[in-house]
């Protein structure tokens, strides 16, 4: 029969003193913050992950998608119309990028490099 400690202190219950069951409790809620600030992750942080994960995959269509994402969080963020530009001249979607150019152009009024 394996034994763990969690499952050693749930059997044994109330008979173990309170310091023990108190330092339990902590590390349970330590751990429980832990994993949740780990998975914790920012909308536009996802979608640059994705877009980047999608981009190691070759799989065009769903970077896009997640380019496009990330324009709707930050729509007058003129860095991200800049890459989805590049993201179409690199992809052969000449117009669309040329396009998104001179957007870029626009939202920056010119001073970008």
């Amino acid at each position: 029969m394996k034994v763990n400690i969690e499952n050693s202190v749930n059997w044994l219950g109330n008979k173990l003193p309170e310091d023990i069951l108190i330092a339990k409790e902590n590390y349970k809620q330590d751990r429980d913050q832990l994993i949740h600030r780990s998975f914790k992750e920012a909308e536009a942080e996802k979608y640059s992950r994705l877009a980047k994960e999608y981009q190691i995959l070759r799989d065009v269509k769903n970077e896009e998608m997640m380019l496009k994402n990330r324009i709707v969080l930050a729509p007058t963020d003129w860095t991200l119309w800049q890459q989805y530009a590049e993201f179409c001249l690199s992809n052969g979607i000449q117009k669309k990028g040329e396009e998104y150019l001179h957007r870029v152009a626009t939202l920056c009024g010119g001073n970008y490099s």
